[in-house]
């Protein structure tokens, strides 16, 4: 079977070969690039939690609002919300910093 690149100049075969070896990622310019929403699913790390509430005041359910670390494709999630569940189960430390940080107590 015949490949179309057996009749581009030497060139742009040459081209071709590079442009194969860069990731897909990488190929796309910024405006092509695909924004995602991080989560803990796609193996996305809590860079900072941006605020807290509460979405159930009778249940006590609070969801909070993440940033998140770049991948190692290096692309940068955007932020998103996180149930207070989900957080207890995969960052726990950030859990506790935010809430000492947050926390006041009344007498």
């Amino acid at each position: 079977m015949v490949d179309e690149s057996d009749f581009l100049p030497p060139r742009l075969q040459r081209q071709r070969q590079k442009e194969e070896r860069v990731p897909a990622v990488q190929r796309r310019n910024k405006q092509e690039a695909i924004q995602e929403y991080g989560s803990f699913e796609k193996e996305d790390r809590v860079k900072k939690i941006l605020s807290a509430r509460i979405i159930n005041k009778d249940k006590r359910k609070i969801q909070f609002q993440v940033s998140w670390k770049k991948r190692k494709n290096n692309m940068q999630p955007l932020d998103s919300l996180v149930k207070n569940e989900e957080m207890l189960m995969h960052e726990q430390d950030t859990l506790i910093n935010y809430y000492e940080q947050h926390l006041t107590f009344t007498s």
